[in-house]
């Protein structure tokens, strides 16, 4: 039996780990800063510190769903009818705008209502005490069965339909806030807490934000001392060429030489005060 070592990959081991630092080591730019810009846009919007207002029980929102899928059921069928039944729905719906004209004339020549748009009102219309009308005896008197919450929901599913037939105005929503709720006091607190962190980390996007444009100053100038490095080191090696020729450097060499050094000390002193 032979071992043999397989020291594939491994000799690569030093390029794959600067490759995955280079990204950390990469220099700034203004894509960097806009990006910190957007993130602080974010934290300052007030959409996620606002109480959002109490919405509709969901046993009248399942109400309403139910009542929607109904009306989308019956709209399926009328799709379904045969042609003479279009035609008798078309007499029907002419009848009925027939009788629509004439009980809106009525009620434009009169100020009473007609009997059933008159009981339908009653039906909503609270019967206020002292009326005079005399109590039911016991026997006639409604079971306590119907004071049950079905006959209120059965009210509040009818309310539902006129309002959704648009007869009713939609009633507003109750925007005043008790003590006793639970969920808006643990609510109020987690947003404090909210709050708190996001002032944080505005102040530390801020921070960076600044160090990101001082970085971009401090890497202008580096570029300008690499420049300034290479112009030092050619009249270094000129200097070099020159002694290992025995001939003497020249007055415009020594010239450009002291130019280059000055004007990198120049350089290096903008980058320390930055």
């Amino acid at each position: 039996c032979v071992c043999v070592n397989d020291y594939r990959g491994k000799g690569d081991a030093p390029d794959r780990f600067w490759a995955a630092v280079e990204p950390y080591c990469a220099d700034i730019t203004e894509a960097d800063i806009h990006l910190l810009q957007e993130d602080l846009k974010s934290i300052d919007g007030d959409e996620v510190h606002s109480v959002p207002a109490l919405g509709r029980h969901y046993s009248r929102h399942w109400a309403m769903e139910d009542m929607e899928e109904e009306r989308r059921e019956a709209g399926r069928a009328m799709e379904n009818v045969d042609t003479g039944n279009r035609g008798s729905g078309r007499d029907w719906q002419r009848d009925s705008e027939s009788l629509l004209k004439q009980a809106e004339s009525l009620g434009r020549s009169s100020k009473t209502h007609c009997p059933l748009t008159q009981r339908l009102m009653a039906a909503f219309i609270e019967d206020p005490q002292g009326s005079g009308r005399p109590p039911l005896p016991p026997q006639e008197r409604p079971s306590p069965i119907l004071n049950v919450p079905s006959t209120r929901a059965l009210e509040d599913r009818i309310k539902d339909e006129l309002t959704l037939l648009g007869l009713f105005e939609p009633p507003e929503m109750n925007e005043e806030k008790t003590e006793e709720d639970e969920i808006l006091m643990e609510l109020t607190r987690k947003q404090a807490e909210l709050k708190a962190v996001s002032e944080f980390n505005r102040q530390q996007l801020q921070t960076l934000a600044s160090l990101a444009r001082t970085e971009i100053e401090r890497q202008e100038i580096r570029k300008e001392a690499q420049e300034t490095d290479e112009e030092v080191i050619d009249c270094l090696k000129k200097f070099v060429s020159a002694r290992q020729k025995r001939r003497s450097v020249g007055r415009k060499e020594r010239e450009m030489a002291w130019k280059a050094l000055e004007k990198r000390d120049l350089v290096y002193q903008r980058l320390d005060q930055i």
